[in-house]
């Protein structure tokens, strides 16, 4: 999204207009596009190069033979900022039969190594919306279309195993899910339309998303409740659900909130995870393909026309020559053509083996940073040394008896004031210790006095004049279950009201979970002795 834009799809068609009628009609859809930001009239079907007064500047490639035939056009032009920044847009077409292979890259270019103040949206060109909306495009046998895929309770199976859990699926699978009132944060049929080609939009609502959960087998791959999640391709029941981004409504409003990223750039953000998920086809390969094929085909035929030609019955030495000098180019071409070819395919795979190392990289400092050095389940854990309170939050994830809500591990991004976060992990250490022991009803006192034990300053409740004033400021949305919890019972670190090093953590027993859930990680929260 931001400076760039790729995809790659197959076009079909009804049956009679296929293969080069099928590319013929496409390339005068986008001829007719291009021609209009080219700003000056071009021929009917022109191949080359041109200038135009605005500054742009466009190329025209193609030829057909026989079943085989490609089409390629490059578009630049300015960006008509200050920055003096054009954008290239690149369609490239090719068909050996029926269907049609395509791709289309948009990409921000410079001038005088001059660097971008911002970003810029690289958004799909026109023409390829008006070539989704005409034809039958897919990828990796899903339809792509202009409107987001409305998922429906009988639809449920059909949609976690034949979409989200579909091997040969190549975009990324966007869903916006409903809140319990109907509402998205953002229209899924507008998130379709900008993520033309980057990413399959789906949306359903509240009930669904619930029969979605129970029939993805993992809670944690789940989206419900107004949420937003990008299920990557090749995504299994057994992946690490942090390899698919989510974003919570509450995460979502914190980000608008909190931060200086706008709804603009919140969207680009979503589009850049589905352009750097995507699996693109091989549309490229196969037009380079058609066109050496093609271009090889006819240069044959012109060298078969020569020699069979009165002049070279003649005994025209020099003319001989000739075209034993045109068979060496031909046959050196070859050679540089495969030698090409090999070099593409090394780079492929060079860059798919980069693109893998990078993950199992990126997965590795994760699990570096939030899994314990030693596997022995016998062996005392050894925790790291923790940086903030967000990573004792996301360290403290996987504890059986400690449940956070998004809306706390969202908090703790905030709460890098608090200078001793090893603290923090005592704490959660302390609760998923008292949880296990709770559980099996070996704890033989009460709560605050077994946390005390462990210097955890418990407080157990809240007055009732703070409760009656302040309560709502205590009740926390559980996103799972759907519900809000209120919580009085808080744990309390560093100083007390009114000091910058403090922190409080609101949380309560589940007996049904047995476990604490925990609802708040922040500042000291109003009470009925706050000052006014």
């Amino acid at each position: 999204m931001a400076d760039y834009y790729r995809t790659s799809f197959t076009i079909e068609d009804a049956p009679e207009l296929q293969g080069i009628a099928l590319l013929e009609k496409i390339s005068g859809i986008v001829r007719d596009w291009a021609e209009l930001r080219f700003g000056e009239p071009l021929e009917d079907n022109p191949t080359g190069n041109w200038e135009s007064g605005n500054g742009s500047t466009l190329h025209i490639d193609g030829e057909r033979f026989e079943e085989s035939s490609f089409w390629g056009l490059v578009l630049e032009h300015p960006d008509r900022d200050e920055y003096g920044f054009k954008w290239r847009s690149d369609f490239r077409f090719a068909t050996r039969g029926e269907q049609i292979e395509a791709e289309v890259e948009v990409r921000r270019i410079g001038d005088n190594n001059k660097t971008p103040a911002s970003y810029s949206n690289a958004n799909r060109p026109n023409a390829l919306t008006t070539l989704f909306q005409e034809f039958n495009c897919t990828s990796g046998g899903e339809s792509l279309t202009t409107k987001a895929r409305r998922i429906v309770n009988d639809e449920v199976d059909t949609f976690v195993n034949g979409s989200i859990f579909n091997s040969d699926r190549l975009l990324p699978l966007m869903v916006v899910s409903e809140n319990r009132l109907g509402g998205t944060f953002v229209s899924a049929d507008h998130l379709q339309l900008r993520l033309l080609g980057l990413a399959i939009v789906a949306t359903y609502n509240d009930q669904t998303s619930r029969n979605v959960t129970d029939a993805l087998g993992n809670l944690r791959l789940g989206c419900w409740d107004g949420s937003i999640r990008v299920y990557r391709p090749r995504c299994s029941q057994e992946g690490a659900p942090w390899q698919n981004p989510y974003w919570t409504w509450q995460q979502m409003n914190y980000i608008l909130r909190q931060s200086d990223m706008d709804w603009e750039r919140l969207l680009m953000q979503m589009g850049d995870e589905c352009l750097n998920l995507a699996i693109h086809q091989a549309g490229p390969r196969m037009y380079v393909e058609v066109s050496s094929q093609v271009r090889r085909l006819r240069y044959e035929r012109l060298l078969e026309r020569l020699r069979n030609a009165e002049s070279s019955a003649s005994g025209n030495d020099e003319y001989k020559e000739l075209l034993d000098y045109a068979d060496a180019v031909m046959h050196q071409n070859d050679e540089l053509r495969k030698e090409k070819e090999e070099l593409s395919e090394k780079n492929a795979e060079l860059e798919a083996q980069l693109s893998e190392k990078d993950s199992v990289i990126e997965q590795l400092n994760i699990s570096l940073l939030y899994e314990p050095e030693d596997e022995d389940e016998d062996a005392d854990e050894v925790p790291p040394d923790f940086d903030s309170v967000y990573e004792t939050v996301e360290y403290a994830k996987r504890m059986e008896g400690l449940r956070f809500f998004s809306y706390a591990v969202e908090l703790a991004k905030g709460a890098s004031y608090f200078p001793r976060p090893s603290d923090v992990y005592d704490v959660f250490n302390a609760l998923n210790e008292c949880a296990q022991a709770r559980s099996k009803g070996s704890l033989g006192k009460h709560v605050h006095e077994w946390l005390a034990e462990k210097n955890i300053d418990y407080a157990p409740h809240e007055s009732e004049t703070t409760m009656g004033k302040f309560g709502s400021q205590r009740t926390f949305r559980d996103d799972v279950k759907g519900v809000r919890r209120t919580m009085p019972s808080h744990i309390k670190l560093g100083g007390g009201l009114g000091e910058s090093r403090q922190l409080r953590i609101h949380l309560i027993w589940d007996e049904d979970e047995n476990k604490w859930l925990i609802g708040y990680i922040g500042r000291h929260l109003r009470t009925a002795q706050s000052p006014n």
